[in-house]
């Protein structure tokens, strides 16, 4: 997955776990259809989530720290790839789930609490 897809994803995962409320349904059918083309239409979420206000709202903020993050661990050595790959395979299991399921916002909640990964973006916001 490009760098840029990986970004969107999580960011378009921990922006799904900042709201109160289910996505509207029609939201809800495309995020479901990008789910059963994974991964071709992620960079799609990017698109999505200006759908509604509170999830574009976390989706940017989220973007920006996971973007900064990006240009800091930009240099560091490789020893860092083997980990970050484990994190991406990680990441991509769960947005398969997140994004097929029924109630995408419940299930990312859910998630979050499992997921290192998530949890170390939460703790960023």
């Amino acid at each position: 997955m490009e760098s840029l897809d990986a970004i969107t994803l999580k960011a378009f995962l921990v922006a799904l776990t900042q709201l109160e409320d289910s996505l509207p349904a029609e939201l809800q059918r495309e995020i479901n259809a990008i789910g059963k083309e994974f991964p071709t239409g992620v960079s799609s979420l990017h698109v999505l989530a200006k759908g509604l206000a509170p999830l574009e709202q976390a989706y940017k903020k989220t973007r920006r720290i996971l973007q900064a993050d990006g240009e800091r661990f930009r240099y560091v050595e490789s020893d860092v790839e083997e980990t970050t790959r484990s994190d991406e395979e990680e990441v991509q299991g769960l947005a398969i789930k997140v994004l097929n399921a029924s109630d995408s916002v419940t299930l990312a909640k859910e998630i979050a609490i499992e997921s290192v990964e998530l949890k170390q973006i939460l703790a960023q916001l």
